[in-house]
């Protein structure tokens, strides 16, 4: 398995010191790396985003946040046909419980949260609800993130309504709880073993394309005791996220995170809350600041983060308790939780709340469409189509499908124009007005060009045919329109009898019922009532045979009888068939003679059959008596 993550250069420190003291903490330890180096940067070969530890007392929240200026877009991950920026779907979040040492799992038969017997601050419950949380109670901590988005410029610092933008947790974020606990986790485990860990969870839960991991996130939990990636040794983080390419379930976002409550204040005990309640403050505040930037940067190195290389977590990490953009606790459907706020580029500062992205927060509303329109090729034509957002400082563009062949419509002003150069009939022409919040409403009517002059309509000749009666039979018509996207309508006169034409599609089809000769006439119609014809004659076989009537003949005397049979197909060529004659006596299949010389004294039954070559068939029945 290949391990990929993105490094920082060791300049980045002296930046982190200088943000960090800009907000009175005390400053990391040169080690101590935070963000990526911007794409194409000398020596740039990535490494993981690290989640700093607590520097200071927890104060009133702080206006100003840390790193530089905005945050701006670097152009997403690039992994196979994919390009990564952020989470574009709901966000999903896999638990993944690592190592025999959290004991023996249960699983509370009402709310389906599992538990661990080693795990003393209750870590695991309490992620649990959180993640189940997230996206109920109409939330509006997870909105912040939703402003972001990917499928916009490099160092584009804004996200338009009309790309994907980060997906809203509806319902909740928790997509499973894995408790890979066959053998005990290393007691200091590799940054390789923890990502190996994340790709056989994604395997367990049945994520095993690169679809199904590209909005899922896996987190690693360590129990207590436990120094995964050199936690604590000495500490200069509390937890980071990562990526890895997966192998084959494909490229997956992870983040290691320890046993918390290990190191208490220094990964945010009671940052928010006093006294036993606040011990667990970091659990949430910490994963959720992995959380936030997994799905604003969830490969790292391809999503937003500012300058001095500083994600949406980061610029906001201990600035203090309290206000529009401190650490405070939200209430969800499941309890109420602790958790830092994120830094927006909409309010250009740290923020707590936000109203979810939606692609339908404006309404926009038609004020004028156009009917049915009709032309005429080579003649100019226009037409305009109006519409207003329910938010009036939107500006509204325009777009349409189905306009015919040199027709085009103005984004602006709505104007739709030109010289019509191909003839067509009720083209579905959809209109579409969409404001730069995006939102969008749509027209729909139909145009027709007409050719100059009219339509022409050209049915396939059909050469003479002949069937048999009796027989059933299908006979396909086809026929073109100049005018395209025409339906036509068939009909027929002087058909054989028992035979009918579909007004659909033009087969004829049936069992001709008498013979003759009929002159058929096929029509096709259009919608424009230009027509074209096709006229054929249509031989239907009917055989007959004379019946010669009972016969008596001698014994060993030389005979010939003539039989005698018709066509009403007047090129019909007939074979002729006898059963049961006298013994000596036979006949000529070409001419229908019977001759011979009967030997033996006998009464025979004779059946005489007359063919045609189309199928068309007869018989006669007489006795023939030899004396």
């Amino acid at each position: 398995m290949t391990f990929e993550r993105l490094r920082r250069p060791m300049i980045l420190a002296g930046l982190l010191c200088a943000a960090i003291a800009a907000v009175g903490l005390a400053t990391p330890s040169a080690a101590f790396e935070l963000a990526p180096t911007p794409k194409g940067a000398a020596g740039h070969q990535g490494d993981k985003v690290k989640h700093p530890p607590r520097k200071g007392v927890a104060s009133k929240y702080s206006t100003t946040a840390k790193g530089t200026g905005l945050m701006s877009y670097h152009g997403g991950t690039t992994v196979g046909t994919d390009t990564v920026g952020v989470t574009t779907g709901p966000p999903k979040v896999v638990l993944v419980f690592w190592g025999s040492q959290w004991g023996t799992k249960s699983v509370d038969a009402g709310t389906g949260i599992s538990s661990f017997t080693n795990d003393p601050m209750g870590v695991a419950p309490i992620l649990q609800r959180f993640f189940k949380g997230l996206g109920t109670n109409n939330e509006t901590w997870s909105g912040v993130m939703t402003e972001l988005c990917e499928g916009v410029a490099y160092g584009a610092t804004v996200c338009p309504a009309n790309v994907p933008h980060v997906g809203y947790p509806t319902g909740g974020a928790l997509a499973g709880v894995i408790y890979d606990g066959a053998t005990a986790a290393p007691t200091t485990a590799t940054d390789a073993q923890i990502a190996a860990v994340a790709v056989k969870a994604a395997t367990t839960a049945g994520n095993t394309t690169p679809a199904s991991n590209r909005n899922t996130q896996y987190v690693v939990l360590s129990s207590t005791g436990l120094h995964p990636g050199g936690f604590n040794a000495p500490l200069n983080w509390c937890a980071w996220h990562d990526w890895t390419n997966g192998g084959s379930v494909g490229p997956l976002a992870y983040t290691n995170l320890p046993y918390l409550t290990d190191v208490g204040y220094s990964c945010g005990a009671n940052y928010v809350n006093g006294g036993t309640a606040g011990l667990v403050d970091g659990v949430t505040m910490v994963e959720g600041h992995e959380y936030a930037e997994t799905i604003t940067d969830q490969f790292p190195g391809g999503g937003w983060w500012d300058a001095a290389g500083y994600e949406n977590s980061d610029k906001c990490a201990w600035v203090g308790a309290g206000g529009v953009g401190g650490s405070q606790n939200i209430t969800l459907a499941t309890g109420s939780f602790a958790v830092q706020g994120n830094f927006s580029n909409v309010t250009n500062g740290c923020a707590i709340s936000a109203v979810p992205f939606s692609s339908s927060a404006t309404t926009v509303t038609f004020l004028a469409t156009p009917g049915n329109q009709v032309g005429t090729v080579g003649t100019p034509v226009s037409t305009t189509v109006s519409a207003s957002s329910s938010d009036v400082a939107q500006a509204i563009t325009y777009s349409a499908t189905g306009l015919p062949v040199g027709l085009s419509i103005d984004p602006v002003s709505g104007a739709i124009s030109g010289t019509p150069t191909t003839a067509i009939w009720n083209s579905p022409v959809v209109v579409k007005a969409t404001d730069a919040a995006g939102g969008s409403s749509t027209s729909s009517f139909t145009w027709t060009i007409n050719n100059v002059g009219g339509n022409t309509v050209v049915v396939a000749p059909l050469a003479s045919r002949t069937s048999a009666q009796g027989k059933s039979l299908s006979l396909a018509n086809s026929a073109t329109d100049n005018q395209s996207l025409q339906k036509l309508s068939w009909s027929a006169t002087g058909l054989p009898t028992g035979l009918s034409i579909s007004g659909t599609t033009g087969a004829i089809s049936g069992t001709p019922s008498a013979g003759g000769t009929f002159s058929v006439t096929v029509r096709a119609t259009d919608l424009s009532s230009a027509y074209g014809v096709t006229s054929f004659t249509w031989y239907i076989a009917s055989v007959s045979v004379t019946n010669p009537g009972a016969k008596t003949s001698p014994r060993n005397v030389s005979l010939s009888l003539q039989i005698v049979a018709s066509d009403t197909a007047p090129s019909a060529i007939i074979k002729y068939a006898a059963s049961n004659l006298p013994s000596g006596l036979s006949i000529n299949s070409t001419t229908g003679l019977i001759s011979g010389k009967p030997t033996t004294r006998q009464t025979k039954a004779v059946k005489v059959t007359a063919t045609d070559n189309v199928g068309a068939t007869a018989t006669a029945s007489f006795s023939w008596t030899i004396a």
